[in-house]
């Protein structure tokens, strides 16, 4: 058995809300220590919605760095400055208020929206989640495959439009 990882594809279809929150803490336990999202302002709109995120996720805000994204306008933007913040089962109750409808979660106000978590182990990403495309991607060994699959998470091989 190898310690590589090995890309598996995870779809919003055969998640339910509280599976997708699952899927996160079983990340946690398996040493993911850090998360992003991208929040998307509408033009014009208040900040009422990015203040109180701010507000909540102050006490879990770790650093800023360069992390790998599953998407971007371009291929040399996939590697950017990413907002950081420290993993915990804290951190992802809080993260739950702002998408509420699990991981695969995008619109939350006319303000603007959360969407494309990435949850990250050791600086790579773990789990990662396209919103527009309902679409994820799970980075582990084989051995963790095995556990997923045992523990009943939904797994693909393929997936359709989101790759590593």
């Amino acid at each position: 058995m190898t310690d590589d990882l090995i890309t598996l594809h995870i779809f919003a279809e055969d998640y339910t809300a509280p599976l997708s929150w699952r899927l996160a803490q079983w990340c946690r336990q398996l040493n993911a220590d850090e998360w992003t999202v991208n929040p998307i302002t509408v033009r014009g709109a208040g900040t009422f919605l990015f203040d109180y995120f701010d507000e909540i996720m102050t006490p879990y805000r770790r650093s800023r760095a360069a992390r790998r994204h599953l998407s971007a306008s371009r291929p040399e933007d996939l590697v950017r400055p990413t907002n950081l913040w420290q993993l915990s089962s804290a951190s992802l109750a809080a993260l739950q208020e702002f998408l509420p409808n699990g991981l695969f979660t995008s619109r939350c106000s006319d303000e603007g929206w959360f969407e494309d978590p990435i949850l990250y182990r050791n600086g790579e990403s773990m789990l990662g989640i396209v919103s527009h495309e309902a679409e994820g991607i799970l980075r582990v060994t084989y051995a963790e495959r095995l556990e997923l699959e045992r523990e009943g998470f939904p797994l693909r091989a393929v997936g359709a439009y989101v790759g590593y």
